[in-house]
């Protein structure tokens, strides 16, 4: 009996020293795990440090002009750094306090750091041509670098403090324990106690990591649910799809159950473009960016997207397709208004060189017509003259139009009202054989615009409906009040969201094909004839709703038809009646007044006298600017200011008139000009803009002009 007494005891006493043993195995064993658990940390800040440097080293040989390597290589390794620093930030958080928190502040300075270093890649790259070395852009860029790796020093510094930490709880831990080799029944308690404890952080640690990664899972798929870019998961082999966002059957136009029986290459427009993808897939190991696909929805329309992919394992591959149908329709609108501005400054010139020739030409007719009033033989033969010419001035009045250079009347009108005004020289315009048939709303909306413009624009498109219906047909003219939505002009980018005033042109015609339509608004882009258009109609037309701030729709199917419509933007003013212009006599002086008459021109400065001098002025001329400013300092009676707008030697109409209200504060001034490209400046010691004469000018134009501010 005594024996077994003993024997417990020193089983006891075993039993105990056992445990002791086991205890201090298991106090190193999570001290080799704590190296451990923060070995992975360690290797991911060196990792950061590695990637970060390899992106700057790449950038500095990408921006010193080395052509070989690209700039996604520069975001490859800026990305790599993130992730790493990413990978750390999940694993600090399992750290117990106090050092977790730190940790983990630390770690996302880092990502903070990366974040700056990498805007300040991207600007330098988009400013590379002002970014030498040197610049302040460039002292920026070094000092984001030096910034990252300041800041993964500062992470590995505290892993080490934590981890000699972490070591001296540890080290106390085990001088504890040879304590409880003295106090065996304590001990023996303690560590039961500590086991029980560690044994629920443990499980503590396991529902936390649960939780997270059902919290991750769900961000997951969160984003990928509500990324606006298209998220395809495919097969690498097949190319099959295994799972799509709302986002993928947006760009596709199809549900996720269709996408799944389908494979990447049924639902792209270029199969053998399709094909060389797949091919480039398979033998990838890395990220890929495919460049430009244009995707065929289900209801027959294209959809251009940038597709980017990369494979997750062996047999799947991960793709992200961006949206970009909008954004290219946006860079071609650009790139058609910067043709069209070059042109339309090439024209301008013409234009005004054309409109002083015309003037003279015009004038002289007026001239030699008076003089020769009695002879109806050589009368007709000035009419026909005129005629030409006046057909000539109406052509430099489109060049005009279209460079944006021609002076404008903007009046409150109604659309319906024009029409009806327009109906017999639209029937005149056409042939017997089309039927016209108008389809006017009973309240249409107001809107300002220029009315002749508005008269030009649709008469071009009379005239080419016209001559797509050779053998005759149907023509209608239509009015109504539009609302433009977001949605619409999503689909058309050069449209702005609002109220508009439409006139549709619409005809069963021969039609015009897509290639066509590309470049149909282009100056001198025809498809008729040579010889039977200038190409100038729908230019003209385009350049006058892009004046008047609104939207042109052109539909059309060769052997269909076509239908243009002009929307214009609503105004809240009445409509403004419409003048009616009477034929009168040239107005004479009345007092002989003088008349200071500015033009570089010497065949218009002659002109110009001979008209005045027949109206009963008296003149005073000049070929520039400052003659005529020593002029109006030596002849104090000079009465009105009469100069061409456009002048060489430094000084333009404008700039003459400014002048000369400074040397004669009550001097009435006239300007004229075949090239407004300055209309509505104001004067000094003017409370109205300067008045201006179009070139060419008739005879009577001129006398009222004159008689007006006389």
């Amino acid at each position: 009996m005594k024996r077994t007494i003993r024997t417990y005891p020193l089983l006891w006493v075993l039993l105990l020293t056992a445990i002791v043993v086991a205890a201090m195995v298991y106090s190193f064993r999570i001290a080799r795990d704590m190296s451990e658990r923060y070995a992975p940390l360690t290797d991911a800040s060196a990792k950061i440090k590695f990637e970060v440097t390899l992106g700057h080293l790449w950038f500095e040989e990408l921006i010193s002009g080395d052509q070989d390597i690209a700039i996604d290589k520069v975001w490859k390794h800026l990305d790599l750094g993130k992730r790493y620093a990413l990978s750390m930030l999940g694993e600090s958080k399992g750290l117990s306090n106090p050092f977790g928190p730190q940790l983990r502040q630390k770690i996302a300075r880092t990502l903070e750091r990366i974040d700056e270093f990498r805007t300040s890649v991207q600007v330098r790259w988009e400013r590379r041509l002002d970014a030498g070395i040197g610049t302040e852009m460039e002292q920026s860029f070094d000092q984001a670098f030096v910034g990252v790796l300041d800041s993964v020093a500062a992470v590995e510094q505290e892993l080490e403090r934590v981890v000699k930490r972490q070591f001296q709880r540890f080290k106390s831990v085990q001088l504890l324990l040879v304590v409880w080799v003295v106090l065996l029944g304590t001990a023996t308690a303690f560590l039961l106690y500590r086991h029980e404890r560690q044994r629920s952080k443990d499980l503590a640690t396991l529902r936390d990591r649960e939780e997270r990664l059902t919290v991750s899972e769900h961000r997951y798929r969160a984003l990928f649910e509500r990324s606006n870019d298209a998220i395809f998961l495919v097969d690498k082999q097949s190319g099959r799809y295994l799972d799509a966002n709302e986002a993928a059957e947006r760009l596709t136009g199809r549900k996720l159950r269709q996408l799944k029986n389908l494979r990447t290459q049924d639902v792209v427009a270029d199969l053998q473009k399709a094909e060389a993808q797949r091919l480039k897939i398979l033998h990838s190991s890395g990220a890929e960016n495919l460049g430009n696909v244009e995707y065929l929805r289900s209801d027959g329309s294209r959809r251009l997207a940038r597709l980017s992919v990369v494979p997750l394992d062996d047999a799947t591959v991960f793709g992200i397709a961006r949206d970009i149908t909008e954004e290219q329709a946006t860079e071609q609108q650009l790139r058609r208004a910067q043709k069209m501005d070059a042109v339309g400054q090439l024209t301008g010139g013409i234009a005004h060189d054309f409109n002083n020739i015309l003037g003279i030409i015009l004038g002289n007719l007026d001239l030699l017509a008076r003089q020769i009033a009695g002879d109806t033989r050589a009368g007709k033969l000035l009419d026909a003259i005129k005629i030409s010419a006046e057909r000539a001035a109406n052509l430099t009045k489109q060049l005009l139009g279209f460079s944006r250079n021609q002076a404008r009347e903007i009046t409150t009108v109604d659309l319906n009202r024009l029409l009806e005004d327009m109906q017999s020289l639209i029937q005149r315009s056409i042939t017997p054989s089309i039927e016209v048939e108008y389809q006017l709303t009973s309240e249409p909306w107001s809107t300002n615009i220029d009315a002749d413009e508005f008269k030009d624009a649709l008469l071009n498109l009379i005239l080419n409906a016209r001559d797509a219906l050779p053998e005759g047909g149907h023509l209608t003219i239509e009015t109504a009040n539009a609302v433009l939505d977001e949605r619409y002009c999503r689909v058309h980018p050069a449209a702005l969201p609002g109220l508009y005033a439409a006139c549709s042109v619409s005809d069963n015609g021969v039609g015009i094909t897509t290639a066509q339509q590309e470049r149909i608004f282009e100056p001198f882009y025809t498809t008729k004839e040579r010889g039977r258009g200038t190409g100038l109609g729908l230019s003209m037309v385009f350049g006058f709703i892009k004046r008047s701030g609104g939207h042109i729709e052109l539909y059309s199917e060769p052997g269909i038809g076509t239908s243009v419509t002009l929307y214009l933007p609503r105004s809240a003013k009445a409509v403004e009646p419409i003048a009616v212009v009477d034929d009168r006599s040239a107005p004479r002086s009345r007092f002989h007044e003088l008349i200071l008459l500015v033009d570089d021109e010497p065949e218009l400065l002659a002109l110009a006298i001979a008209q005045l001098h027949e109206l009963g002025y008296r003149t005073l001329s000049a070929v520039n600017g400052k003659q005529a400013l020593e002029l109006l300092s030596n002849e104090p009676g000079i009465d009105l200011l009469l100069s061409d707008v456009v002048m060489p030697g430094g000084m333009d109409g404008y700039q003459l008139a400014e002048r000369a209200l400074v040397v004669k504060p009550d001097l009435k001034i006239l300007l004229t000009s075949g090239f407004a490209a300055m209309p509505g400046r104001v004067a000094p010691n003017q409370n109205s803009s300067l008045p201006l004469l179009q070139k060419p000018y008739s005879h009577v134009q001129l006398a009222e002009a004159v008689s007006k501010l006389l």
